[in-house]
């Protein structure tokens, strides 16, 4: 063949291959841009073998070279391409969209599949740790006390404020960093705050976010001055007092971060303490009981009762497992699982195609997991698939049957049947819904709007679609985002988690937290928890509100 056949013939491949790029199914195509957003729901589960996707967890995450020297710094949300892992899994190697390519710590990341990484070696880990302070924070020093008790900061992702006095009403003085070590002085009389050693004026901390050394949080002695707790100030939409809302009840059970605390929270008295560990927190009916999971080597469902005795797995799986959901009378648990994988060619600009030829011989393949839907009995017996489109998740279970979120928000009953899935709403930027208690005659549901996320209501039937939450301001930039929705048991309030300010309109989205707003979206207001959370674009289902 001479130069000029073969110049022809690659010629010719190169306009059919375009031509089968135009012509392409649209069901063929899967559209994955808003999978790599920061405002995108994220993907769960291992890429093409030897690789898989990291995305940065809230507080951005840094890039290392070889030598352990800090070469860039990744914003919340960021896609990481990673191939690479240390022996011990406790680093892993990957790329960014232009290439930039460095060492990540992988508690930073929303990550799977790290052990089917491969080893890479000539790594060496920087010797500290840890993220600056904010200009605004003034960061703590132990002070050496001679008395009281050593301590860890637990909290996560975030900074954990200290106040100048035991309660949330009080200001903050100062923030710690996760892993900072402090000195335990003092207590209150519930000892659910300790008083804190430090450099300058005395400060408060609440004991759950503390790893005691040698002791607990009741074994310090009591502080000889408490300060009085401030009045209350009131609660609207732009700033929270320090006292619970009055006018609201029930407890709320939710969770720090996938895999950290969940708490329960009750409304009427502002008591908070931590629950157990685990991600997907759901309260039961009667309010009695706790469903969530865990992953790892205890991967599975599992309960414990509200009070925190008898927690038990009641579900042990192989595959990752999420999002359990109540039957109406308490009797069932629905929840997601992978159930297969989904094969694909990235063609790149967000667009994979159909593993097949031209584009198996054209595109890398790109594997991902497949999840659906099935329910068990309370016990974890009476296992049974259910009818769900492709890559169901986030099943909430009413009395209209079980809603979900799959290419927009779908709605199956309690059997095998193919035919009993039904469309509700079909685009595909609707997602997470739940169903209104006491009639389920409306579903709220979060909505991807453009760069961020709105919340939303309609009709169970799909009717009626209307924007319950929305942008305050557009002078600001990004914009905040409203997420995870739940009603309250009486289907007069929706929780939901917010990162808007709760200062100023104008003020840039700040930290995570809890918000309440009235069913037709009016009287929006932060609730006064403060702990902070983490929010990964994964449809976490954060937050359960029970009676």
């Amino acid at each position: 063949m001479n130069v000029s056949n073969f110049l022809f013939r690659k010629a010719v491949f190169g306009v059919l291959t375009l031509v089968m790029l135009m012509l392409a199914p649209v069901d063929g195509v899967n559209l994955r841009a808003a999978a790599m957003s920061v405002a995108a729901p994220l993907a769960i589960g291992p890429a093409a073998a030897g690789s898989t996707l990291g995305v940065a967890r809230a507080g951005g995450t840094s890039l290392y070279d070889a030598a352990g020297k800090p070469i860039l710094e990744l914003p919340a949300g960021a896609a990481l391409k990673v191939t690479g892992r240390t022996t011990d899994s406790r680093w892993v190697y990957g790329a960014t969209r232009d290439g930039t390519a460095g060492w990540a710590d992988p508690a930073r990341l929303v990550i799977f599949g790290i052990p089917y990484l491969p080893v890479r070696e000539g790594f060496t880990a920087p010797a500290a740790q840890g993220a600056a302070s904010p200009p605004a924070a003034r960061a703590i020093t132990a002070a050496g006390a001679a008395v009281g008790l050593p301590a860890i900061v637990t909290s996560g992702a975030e900074r954990l404020n200290v106040r100048s006095g035991p309660a949330t009403g009080f200001a903050v003085v100062a923030t710690l960093a996760p892993g900072a070590e402090v000195q335990a002085v003092a207590r209150n009389v519930a000892a659910d705050w300790v008083q804190l050693a430090q450099a300058g004026s005395p400060g408060w901390v609440s004991a759950a976010f503390l790893d005691f050394k040698g002791g607990d949080a009741r074994s310090l002695p009591l502080a000889a001055q408490i300060p009085a707790t401030p009045a209350a100030a009131p609660v609207s939409g732009a700033a929270a007092g320090g006292a619970a809302p009055t006018d609201l009840t029930g407890v709320l059970v939710f969770q720090e971060r996938s895999g950290g605390k969940i708490f329960v929270y009750d409304l009427r008295s502002g008591a908070l303490r931590v629950l157990t560990t685990g991600a997907d927190p759901a309260i039961s009916p009667d309010g009695r009981t706790v469903a969530f999971w865990r992953g790892g080597a205890e991967n599975g469902l599992y309960l414990i009762g509200v009070d925190g005795a008898n927690e038990r797995r009641i579900l042990s799986r192989t595959e990752p497992v999420r999002a359990p959901a109540w039957s109406p009378d308490g009797a069932k648990i629905v929840f997601s699982h992978v159930n297969g994988e989904d094969r694909c060619r990235d063609a790149g600009y967000g667009i994979c195609l159909p593993d097949r030829f031209p584009y198996n011989m054209m595109f890398p393949l790109i594997t991902t997991d497949r999840w659906g839907l099935a329910r068990i009995n309370r016990e974890g017996g009476d296992y049974q698939d259910l009818a769900a489109v492709s890559n169901a998740i986030t099943p909430n279970w009413s009395g209209r049957g079980i809603y979900y979120a799959g290419a927009g928000i779908q709605a199956t009953d309690d059997i095998s049947d193919n035919a009993q899935n039904r469309q509700v709403l079909g685009e595909a930027r609707y997602q997470d819904p739940a169903v209104q208690p006491a009639g389920d005659s409306s579903i709220v549901f979060a909505s991807l709007e453009k760069d961020h996320w709105e919340i939303f209501s309609a009709g169970a039937d799909g009717a009626n679609v209307v924007a319950l939450t929305r942008p305050e301001t557009t002078l600001v930039s990004p914009l905040p985002h409203n997420v995870a929705p739940a009603w309250s048991p009486d289907g007069a309030h929706i929780v939901f988690l917010s990162n808007r300010s709760v200062t100023s309109i104008l003020s840039a989205p700040g930290q995570w937290r809890l918000w309440v707003m009235n069913a037709d979206g009016s009287n929006k207001r932060p609730l006064p928890i403060d702990v902070p959370i983490e929010y990964n674009y994964s449809a976490e289902q954060v937050v359960s509100w029970g009676k």
